[in-house]
């Protein structure tokens, strides 16, 4: 039927959907799991992608209880169709307003938890987390205990699994699989599609449908947990002071196992725990500051998340989760306060450095000149996305803490134009550093940037804020007029003028 890529291309023109919609809403009642999972599939793209006209449209209704129906499917041949199903609930979920709808989509989500599948387990874990943060702290509150409680069991389950060797009898390796729980780095393969390694007295099989589970319960606690940061949160746990004791425990239980599964041996686990650890911590200094009684980690979760991400910058040898922990680490600059984000910049300026200077594990361990990958078109992708996390992040840091940003940058930024526009350097990654500092220059200016207050004329972080503005254009313009003069890509141009 190739329901999928159809729709895919069509999503612009919704109108050119409606001659296959009765055989969407067909597929989704079909008996047969690969119809039904690619109908249901069609059903959230278009949901995600076209929400408005998802919404208004005439026979969303069928398309709904046709999801429904899927979710509902408890036969051994129709559990992929199940998962596909409650994935699918989690888009509608974020776009309908219908709160009569969002209950039954819930109410027989939750049901997946009890099935011992990892695939619909992965699945059920990805609505709620998406239902939290599309609605907050009421999901929390309805189900937070049964929720959390079997997130924890999926990130304690184990996932790799030793087979040995016919003639071993000496029962070795036996402790491994539990030291893979404890997070322990053992060899996997490339971690993607390898589900084995060979080990001397047997083979490991890695569990790659369990460790989607796990990624996704490591998720669904972030999500939680940011969603109990809040008024609302608040005033449902006072009318039920057991069921908010109970989500405290869990999160706390839960803050505690992401901490170690931040060390965890595959690259997926580890960029999901990050993430979720940076909203965790957040959401703990949130609920600090409007209900202490409610807070579920120590008063030094974020000095201990701000290490956590400079270890993974600095150590992770994977380029695809340091990006990612530089897009938590962008998270957690944007959340906090400035105050309080002041105790932690130094532990993320040292990381930052290493990675603009070309230093950390993942750049020496794939590729000695990392940040110049030339020709490779892979090893220029990983390129780019680090240098766009990093001007993501020194950006972040500005907005932030503004001029008081404005020493440190002066570090930063000698090395940033050494490395980013020596003669091998990508015409993209140095267009993704003119738009970093042109975000710089703009929120060191306050008469152009009326989100912040100015700092008093003359103190001593307005004449920093000057000095430093003036230093880092007379040293950026050469290199931006050489980039308009150039005419060489888009990106480049656009952000060389900005």
């Amino acid at each position: 039927m190739a329901l999928e890529p159809v729709l895919s291309l069509c999503l612009v023109d919704v109108k050119t959907l409606q001659p296959r919609v009765t055989e969407i809403i067909g597929a989704l009642g079909s008996m047969g799991g690969d119809a039904a999972v690619e109908a249901v599939m069609a059903v959230g793209i278009l949901a995600e992608n076209a929400p408005d006209e998802f919404i208004a449209y005439d026979r969303m209704s069928e398309l709904i209880q046709g999801t429904l129906s899927l979710m509902s499917r408890t036969d051994e041949d129709g559990l992929l169709a199940r998962a596909a199903g409650i994935e699918t609930a989690g888009a509608l979920v974020a776009v309908c307003e219908n709160t009569s709808i969002v209950e039954q989509l819930a109410a027989i989500a939750v049901s997946g938890l009890d099935v011992d599948e990892p695939n619909v387990k992965r699945a059920t874990y990805s609505f709620f987390a998406r239902m939290a943060d599309a609605i907050g702290g009421k999901v929390v509150a309805a189900y937070g205990p049964r929720v959390l409680g079997a997130a924890l069991q999926s990130m304690e389950r184990e996932d790799v699994v030793f087979e040995p060797n016919e003639d071993d009898s000496s029962g070795g390796f036996q402790g491994l699989v539990s030291a893979v729980a404890d997070g322990e780095n053992i060899a996997n393969g490339d971690g993607k599609d390898g589900d084995e390694e060979d080990a001397a007295n047997g083979t490991f099989h890695v569990r790659t449908a369990f460790l989607d589970e796990k990624m996704l319960a490591v998720s669904v606690c972030g999500a939680f947990a940011a969603a109990a940061d809040n008024a609302e949160y608040v005033a449902a746990a006072e009318k039920n002071p057991e069921s908010a004791k109970a989500v405290q425990t869990l999160l706390s239980n839960a803050a505690g196992m992401i901490d170690r599964l931040a060390m965890y041996f595959h690259e997926d686990v580890r960029a999901a725990a990050n993430k979720a650890g940076v909203r965790m911590a957040i959401a703990n200094v949130r609920l600090a500051s409007i209900c202490p009684g409610l807070v579920f980690d120590d008063a030094k979760v974020l000095a201990t998340t701000a290490q956590r991400i400079a270890y993974a910058i600095e150590e992770d040898d994977d380029s695809w989760v340091v990006t990612n922990v530089l897009n938590a680490a962008t998270v957690f600059c944007d959340e906090l306060p400035p105050q309080l984000l002041a105790q932690h910049k130094s532990t993320l300026l040292n990381p930052l450095q290493s990675l603009i200077n070309g230093k950390t594990v993942c750049q020496v361990s794939e590729q000695d000149d990392f940040l110049d990958a030339g020709d490779d078109d892979e090893a220029s992708e990983e390129a780019s996305t680090l240098v766009s996390g990093i001007g993501d992040l020194v950006e972040a840091l500005v907005r932030n803490q503004r001029g008081l940003f404005a020493q440190d940058f002066t570090v930063l930024f000698p090395k940033l134009l050494e490395n980013m526009f020596n003669p091998s350097a990508s015409q993209r990654n140095k267009g993704m550093v003119f738009g970093a500092v042109a975000g710089v220059l703009l929120f060191m200016n306050w008469d152009r940037c009326t989100k912040f207050q100015p700092p008093a004329p003359g103190s001593a972080e307005h004449e920093a804020a000057l000095s430093v503005s003036d230093s880092v254009g007379a040293a950026i313009l050469p290199h931006a007029l050489e980039a308009v003069a150039s005419k060489q890509g888009v990106t480049l141009q656009r952000n060389a003028v900005s």
